[in-house]
């Protein structure tokens, strides 16, 4: 929190000037080299790439080279040179096996084993291959997720971009208006002071003054923390210089804007149907769901396995067995197959098949609530597009108008035609006009950039 505030004062102190001007693709291409969060994701999905390769590895043959010593204390031995009391002896007594006359050639005081092992499973309920599936899967669903945090990262920067240049024009619109604002006041001073206007309209004029010096105020303030945020998406300390976004030219959007605002409800309507069609078949985030649907698939499948019979092929090679470390004294080879059949192994197994199965129920509902909320988020980001685009247009003639009108209320007014009061009217219908004309671009420009999210494009 404290670095945060001591960026944040960092920032205001710099103001809108002294910035390095940067364009939003190179705004994207920085945040991608140097935002935590976003790095913090290209790590997960390559450690979710060497899980998969980790899996793979399970399907391979498990080869082991064991060796062994063992050493027998002399007394021990020593008895067991003398033909009794010694474990072989009391093995072969109770095998019925009788006890020989002499301890066996192959006791030694210090024995020396060394063995390869290769063991390669044949069957098991397809565990291993599932298991390895499930990990492709669960890589495919990382680089899944690294795409939409890229993607959400464009779209964060691309909306405090746009959101810095129209806190920027809602500055210049104060500061003109209230530049325009102290200049009536003048005139409305003189004219008091001549006795022409009223002491109720000068004081009225005054508060209008202190309310727009307020709302300038509120302007530097808001712009001052989307910087903070600004500066903590990109990545960037507070020790670096806080590149300005660029200016751009609303023009490019003017076609849209026209094509949209002259859209009836009926056209709207058919218009997010076909819209809607795109979401579903390129929405990165239904596609995850998807791919979770397969890995809760899949371990429900491995885990209806656990109940089929296992299969395993071992080769086991003695290369020595004798007194002397020299790998002389092997030469052995054992081929076993083992066959195990689960019977009755407790009910773990039935109820983590049963967790299985409810895992992957939720899964198919979750996939169901994702999707209707992608497309109802997807549905209101299209409905705030043609909003926006309709308010463009209206306000665009209001300007107009506001413009006209107050041109002339003023003339009139300097002419001593009309009172205070009118030119208050007419300076704040001037001021709410542009200041909503302002809002409505870059508020449609945000609910573009909102709705084509959804369409899995970037911002580029």
């Amino acid at each position: 929190m404290k670095i945060l505030s001591l960026s944040c004062a960092i920032v205001t102190l710099l103001g809108f000037s002294f910035l390095d001007a940067i364009t939003l693709k190179e705004a994207v291409k920085l945040a991608h080299q140097k935002n935590k969060s976003y790095l913090s994701s290209k790590l997960d999905a390559k450690q979710g790439k060497h899980n998969s390769y980790s899996a793979l590895g399970n399907l391979l043959p498990k080869v082991t080279l064991s060796s062994t010593l063992v050493h027998i204390d002399s007394d021990t031995f020593s008895k067991m040179q003398m033909g009794y009391d010694y474990s072989y002896t009391r093995y072969l007594a109770e095998t019925n096996l009788g006890i020989p006359s002499k301890p066996p050639d192959d006791v030694f005081q210090n024995s020396y084993t060394t063995q390869l092992v290769v063991s390669q499973p044949i069957w098991n309920g397809g565990s291993i291959w599932l298991g390895y599936k499930q990990a492709q899967e669960a890589y495919k669903l990382s680089e899944m997720k690294l795409k939409v945090d890229s993607l959400d990262l464009e779209y964060k920067i691309a909306e405090l971009y746009f959101s810095i240049l129209k806190f920027k024009e809602l500055l210049k619109v104060n500061e003109q208006s209230l530049k325009s604002s102290i200049s009536n006041l003048k005139t409305i001073e003189n004219q008091s002071i001549a006795g022409i206007a009223k002491e109720s309209d000068l004081q009225q004029y005054k508060v209008k003054v202190l309310e727009k010096e307020n709302d300038l105020l509120q302007v530097k303030n808001s712009s001052s923390i989307l910087r903070c945020s600004w500066m903590n998406t990109l990545g960037l300390k507070p020790a670096d210089i806080l590149p300005e976004p660029d200016a751009f030219n609303f023009s490019e959007y003017e076609d849209e804007v026209e094509y949209l605002s002259r859209l009836n409800t009926e056209q709207i309507e058919a218009e997010w149907l076909k819209k809607k069609e795109t979401v579903l078949k390129s929405n990165e985030k239904i596609k995850m769901l998807d791919r979770t649907i397969n890995i809760s698939k899949l371990a429900y499948m491995s885990s209806l396995g656990n109940f089929s019979p296992s299969l395993n092929l071992t080769w086991t090679k003695t290369i020595e067995d004798d007194e002397k470390l020299d790998f002389k004294g092997g030469g052995s080879s054992i081929l076993a197959v083992n066959l195990s059949i689960p019977l009755f192994k407790g009910t773990s197994r039935i109820w983590n098949t049963s967790k299985a199965k409810t895992a992957l129920d939720q899964a198919e509902i979750n996939k169901a609530d994702g999707e209707s909320g992608i497309l109802l988020a997807a549905q209101s980001s299209f409905y705030a597009m043609v909003t926006n685009a309709k308010k463009i247009r209206i306000y665009s003639e209001s300007l107009k108008s506001a413009k006209i009108q107050y041109n002339q209320i003023k003339n009139n007014y300097d002419a001593g035609l009309t009172d205070a009061t009118s030119l208050i009217d007419a300076d704040l219908i001037l001021y709410s006009s542009e200041m909503q004309l302002t809002s409505a671009r870059y508020d449609f420009i945000l609910a573009k950039l909102s709705f084509y999210q959804f369409l899995n494009q970037g911002v580029e």
